[in-house]
Parts: structure tokens; sequence; C-alpha cells
């Protein structure tokens, strides 16, 4: 095999045994219990680093994240998510159907939030409370009574009326103040009636936001809503947690979202209190509705700026405008942080950066009423490091994993650990197919769809060295198929899976002899 071929698999193979990662952090303050959020995707390498200054392990699938507090969010007892007043859809139907990117009419919710509808505000207080002033756990908000953020404020009125791409529009901008940092301003870009009216804002430089577009960012305008997630009181975790509002099957998707918000957080500016500032004004700009539920995450602080600048740093997955864009941004979504932890969780995701969209979807068949996990730690952690994660976020973990035997559970981590071992060692010359077995035994016991995908991959090439075209072309297919679903079209062992299902004799594998 040529190096560059030998490096295209090997890249190939890394992004598919999850050895990349991406991060989501989540943390609720100034409670007793703890739990955090945490995830990966397959594209861009993340060090592992945690905001308070704690160093990791350098594993390249950890995320980043601060965390102590209960399972769910301060501010907030669980619930569903955002459901829009009718007013505020419609406003959001009529700017689509005049302007498939949002429309010239998009400035219309923007200006009519910012004459502080009072009648959306006080929807707002409604749902939060029934009229005894208790907690209603309703279909969309928790408990807000002792929140610092007013997320009831009039909106800011947008400084420059002109439409850009997307259907987004520039608002206030602000000098860096941080000497010879780049870049030397931020500024606040939003689309009011995107995602149903949910609204997204993004904080970046004009610059960045441009070459997002250039290079063909095109986020999602409506994602569908699955209606899956049921959010519930879960006092034994310490707050809420997830569950499922209907039967769910394997490869179903759970959820398909789009974040309401994304900030740049690398730089040390937004530690500072500018950096604090301008992310509480960018959510303002949000619709009435939107900021109320985000005000319902994880934050803390003794004023506005700070709770919100909190609360961006605890909720948020890593996220880029572009694969090619090398800044990574904070991606602050509303229902995905209702998920509560799990070894082995029944949910896996994946977000698309030209979409923005998280895609969530079942990896085991989830009967209605049962809890909806993920994992915030990468899968293959051994039980020191978990341990190590664990203690240092506050979580109890109680899954099913967790309260197996030390000696059942110390298999069991055996073998997810052997998973990405045996992916890499197929590249050499000996892997035989007693791995590959042992490779297909362990991805189905550990049921760890995403390896599984990338078994059959190796697979397909193995029998291609074998001129084996019927085992080729199954294993091919299927790797295909479960690789889309887990692991979305961007992919990228999906072009060589093509080349092995329909001309198998022109790839690499076919002149290898194992």
């Amino acid at each position: 095999m040529m190096l560059a071929d030998k490096h295209k698999v090997l890249v190939c193979l890394s992004i598919s045994s999850g050895v990349l990662g991406v991060n989501i952090r989540n943390t609720e303050f100034d409670v007793s219990a703890s739990a955090s959020r945490q995830g990966w995707s397959f594209d861009e390498p993340l060090p592992f680093h945690f905001e308070n200054g704690v160093e990791g392990d350098g594993t390249r699938n950890s995320q980043r994240k601060t965390l102590n507090l209960r399972s769910d969010d301060p501010c907030h007892s669980g619930n569903q998510i955002l459901k829009l007043s009718d007013a505020v859809i419609k406003d959001a139907e009529e700017a689509d159907n005049t302007n498939p990117g949002g429309g010239q009419d998009n400035r219309h919710v923007v200006w009519e939030a910012g004459r502080a509808n009072s009648n959306q505000e006080s929807e707002a207080v409604a749902d939060v409370q029934d009229v005894t002033g208790k907690k209603n756990y309703s279909n969309f908000f928790g408990t807000l009574e002792n929140c610092l953020y007013n997320y009831q404020k009039v909106t800011p009125t947008l400084h420059d009326d002109k439409l850009l791409r997307g259907g987004f529009y520039k608002s206030t901008c602000f000098r860096n103040p941080m000497k010879g940092e780049e870049p030397n301003e931020y500024c606040i870009f939003i689309n009011p009636a995107i995602n149903h009216g949910q609204g997204l804002v993004i904080v970046t430089s004009t610059r960045t936001f441009e070459d997002a577009f250039d290079k063909g960012l095109e986020i999602l305008s409506n994602p569908p809503d699955h209606g899956s997630i049921r959010v519930v009181p879960m006092p034994d975790k310490g707050g809420a947690g997830a569950v499922a509002a209907r039967k769910i099957q394997f490869g179903d998707y759970v959820e398909q979202t789009i974040p309401v918000a994304l900030f740049p957080y690398e730089e040390p500016i937004w530690k500072t209190p500018v950096g604090q500032s301008i992310r509480r004004q960018a959510i303002d700009h949000l619709p009435p509705k939107t900021r109320a539920a985000v005000a319902r995450l994880a934050g803390s602080g003794e004023t506005e700026d700070e709770f919100i600048s909190n609360l961006v740093n605890a909720n948020t997955f890593d996220s880029y405008l572009h694969e090619d864009i090398p800044i990574v941004l904070g991606a602050l979504y509303l229902k995905a942080p209702r998920l509560n932890h799990s070894c082995r969780p029944n949910v896996d995701y994946y977000v698309d950066f030209k979409t923005q969209l998280m895609h969530m979807v079942a990896v085991d068949s989830i009967p209605v009423g049962e809890e909806l996990t993920i994992s915030y730690f990468y899968l293959e952690s051994d039980l020191e490091a978990r341990k190590k994660l664990q203690d240092f976020y506050g979580i109890h973990c109680t899954c099913s994993h967790c309260l197996k035997s030390p000696e059942l559970r110390e298999i069991s981590d055996q073998r997810l650990q052997q998973i990405p071992k045996l992916i890499m060692r197929s590249e050499g010359p000996d892997f035989h197919e007693e791995d590959m077995e042992k490779l297909f035994r362990f991805c189905e016991q550990e049921k760890v769809p995403k390896y599984s995908a990338t078994a059959h991959f190796i697979a397909a090439k193995f029998y291609n060295s074998q001129h084996n075209m019927q085992k080729v072309k199954e294993h091919a297919e299927k790797a295909r198929d479960m690789g889309i679903i887990f692991r979305g079209q961007g992919w990228s062992c999906l072009d060589e899976l093509e080349i092995l299902i329909s001309k198998p004799e022109k790839h690499s594998s076919y002149f290898e002899n194992k």
C-alpha cells in the first residue's frame, strides 16, 4: 500500500474507532450532588482540558467541562424542551415562507420582540408556575424563580438591518480588549426565526462568519421533532433526567437539533468581565421563550453576566463553523443536556458541522419511560480513569455497568478497551480472521454500533484481500448502512466503502494478502 493510502486508511480508522473527540460541558453549581455531560465527534482532535486548570491525561477522545452539581441544572427542575407559543411559531413560519433562509422578514421577529411583548413574557411565566405559584413540571420549563438572569427583558434593537447570509443580522460588535489577541473584534449575529422560532445567535468575528458561509456552512433551518424525549424529575439523581416518550428502536433518531447559541471560548477574553458581558448580551438577542429555556440551564454567579458566562462554560458541546476553520466553538443546545450519564449509554450522538445539526441515535431498543442516557466520558475509559473523572465531577454513577460485580465490570471494560486496539491492529500483517471474529463479538457484547460499522469495514477489506467478493459486498453494505446511521453522511470511510461495494478490485486491499 502506498504511503498516502496508508495514511488515509489510518485516518479513517482512527476516526472510526472514536479516537478523535468533541466536547460537551455541563455543570450545575452550588448544589451538593453533581453530574456532567460528555460526548464525542469524529473530526478534529482536542486536548483533554478542564476549565479550572486541572489537566487530564491527554486522551484525544476526552472532552472539556466543569462540574459540581446535581443531575440536571440549577435554576430549574426537570422538564421537556422548548414548545413555542403560537405567536412565535407563526412569526417563524411567515419568515420562512417569505425567504427560505430566514428572509428579509426576519427583522420583524427581532424588532417585535424588542418591544417587550408582554403577552409572550407572561406566557413564559405562566409556563413555569401554576396558579398557586408552585413548581409546574410542564412540557417546557422548570423552576426559574431563583435565576439571576432576567429573561423577560426587552430584546435589543438591531444596530444593522441588513440581511446577511443564512437569515442572520449583525448586531453589536465589541473591540477585543486583549492586546495582541486575534480576532480584534467580536460581533453578535442573530437569526431570530430559525429552528422553529427558537433562534440562533453566533458570537464571532465578521471575517470568520463570512468565511464559514463562503466555505459552505448551511445551518438547517427547522430540524424535525421526533417526539422522543420527556424530561421528568429524578430526585434520586439530584434533579431531573430524560426518558423515552415513545418506543424507540435500535438506530432510530432520538433527537435532531441545532444549537440556540455558538460561542468561542478558548481565548482569554472569555474569562474577563468584557467577555462575560458579550456572552450575556448575545443571549439577550434570543426570543423571550428561548431565553427562559436557557435560564433553566446550569449556571452560577453573582451577576447576570457571570451567570450566563458560567452557564455557557457548563452546558456547551464543542463545534466548528467549518472543518477548515480551526476555531472551537461552544454549541449551546436545549435538549441534549437533559440526558444523564451512563457508562454504557443507550444513546450516542454526532454533530454535522456543515448544518450544525446534532444527531442523537438509539444504540439499543428503548421502551417508553426508560431513561435516555449518553456517556460523558469516552467509552474506552478504564475503571481507574472513569473513577477519577466521576470523582472530579461528583458523579455517583448507578448505571447497569457500574452496578455489576467488580469481576464482571472488569471483564466488560477489558472487552471495550480491546476494540480500538483490534481496529488499529487490523492494518498490520498480524491481523487474522480470529481477530476479526473477536472484534465483532466484543462490539456486540458491549453494544457499540459505531464500532460495529468499523468492524464491518475492516471485514470487507479483509475478505477483499482474499478475493471473497460475496463477503466483501455483504460487510461493506452493512458498514455503509450502520456508518450512515451512527456517524452520518460525513463519515470518512464512506468513499472507500462505495468502492468496495461497486468495484472491490479497484480498492487497495484487493492487492494485499492476509
